[in-house]
């Protein structure tokens, strides 16, 4: 792993201290991040953000959260999908699997992350990784004349792909539109898939009985991970960094619905605590 040069170290924000500033060296060398201090790297960003908060309590508290904190780039995928696709043939050894995007009716034709997902089981390398041989599968874009015909008996089983569930309510879009164009549909014969899912949104698709297959599942990172008083003030002092250093709109506080989410797939999911997305070019992730 590379380490920044020494000289960057004179030119970071006047906001952060040297403290901070070797604190986040030894966060990037703890999780394995790679170490780059082009303008444009997380690094710097990591650096940016630091130097933006305002007091050491934010800057600890982000410090904090960017330790448990997950980035699964899209090169990453690949290392999951595997894995979800063997449990579900296990599950559903004699049905006809089909794969589409998981899309609610207003993001049709839109360029979404759910369709990298698919084109990587669409792909060679799943069939190097998974004996497919004696299972019947289809990946197919959109809800076309296949899925309209066929997903209609208890032999076929239609799977809505993503890279990631955050509160429920995409995927929960995404079955209501396939529910107006196939009105036969029940949600026993469809699942979701995705690499990463927040508990709640597992749960709010358990509510209505459908199953989510995803490897990594997250709990809020603060209010599920501290308590009593320590949950109280970390909660505080997020409070204090989105209405001060970046500004958060009511609707994203806490990341959207409130969701506490400590992750970033190949863009950031807005179920992010915002400080980890929302400043453009300073945020260390893209959303």
């Amino acid at each position: 792993m590379s380490k920044p040069k020494h000289n960057r170290e004179l030119k970071v924000d006047r906001n952060i201290s040297p403290d901070s500033y070797m604190a986040l060296i030894d966060l990037f060398q703890n999780n394995k991040w790679d170490i780059q201090t082009e303008d444009y790297g997380i690094f710097e960003r990591y650096v940016r953000t630091m130097g933006s908060l305002e007091s050491e309590e934010q800057k600890e508290l982000f410090l904090e959260l960017s330790k448990r904190f997950i980035h699964i780039p899209l090169c990453k995928y690949m290392d999951y999908i595997p894995n979800l696709i063997s449990e579900i043939i296990k599950d559903y050894p004699e049905k006809n699997l089909c794969f589409t995007c998981c899309l609610p009716k207003d993001d049709i034709g839109k360029v979404k992350s759910a369709a990298t997902v698919l084109y990587q089981i669409k792909g060679t390398s799943l069939k190097t990784r998974v004996d497919l041989r004696s299972v019947k599968y289809y990946c197919k874009d959109s809800i076309d004349d296949y899925i309209k015909h066929n997903i209609v008996d208890d032999e076929h089983i239609l799977i809505l792909v993503d890279d990631f569930v955050g509160s429920g309510e995409t995927a929960l879009g995404a079955i209501d539109y396939v529910k107006e164009v196939i009105p036969t549909i029940t949600n026993d014969n469809i699942i979701v898939l995705s690499i990463a899912a927040l508990q709640k949104g597992i749960d709010e698709l358990a509510s209505f009985n459908i199953k989510v297959y995803t490897h990594i599942k997250l709990n809020k990172g603060i209010s599920d991970y501290y308590t009593g008083n320590e949950m109280k003030n970390a909660l505080d002092v997020m409070h204090q960094i989105e209405c001060g250093p970046i500004k958060v709109k009511p609707r994203f506080a806490l990341g959207f619905k409130q969701s506490e989410g400590l992750i970033s797939m190949e863009r950031c999911p807005n179920n992010t605590f915002p400080i980890f997305w929302m400043k453009n070019n300073d945020a260390p992730y893209e959303r």
